[in-house]
């Protein structure tokens, strides 16, 4: 197994990723409200798969934050 694949325990069903990628569209989107922000917060704490999928998310949104502009814009 490589350093970049996952252990078999940290394996996250797809569905979850991607609840966890739409949590964090919405609010990240510019029309999150608070009640958007409690909700995730809820789906977060509703079983330890929703906590590591969001926890993955925010990793990989820190990642593209580090990409410089000038790079990140033309490949949009």
């Amino acid at each position: 197994m490589s350093p970049d694949t996952p252990h078999r325990e940290d394996a996250l069903e797809p569905a979850v990723l991607e609840q966890a990628a739409e949590w964090m569209l919405r609010l990240h989107d510019g029309a999150g409200s608070e009640a958007d922000r409690l909700a995730c917060e809820r789906w977060r704490n509703a079983s330890p798969a929703n906590a590591r999928a969001w926890a993955r998310v925010e990793r990989l949104q820190d990642l593209f934050g580090q990409v410089p502009p000038a790079i990140a814009l033309p490949v949009l």
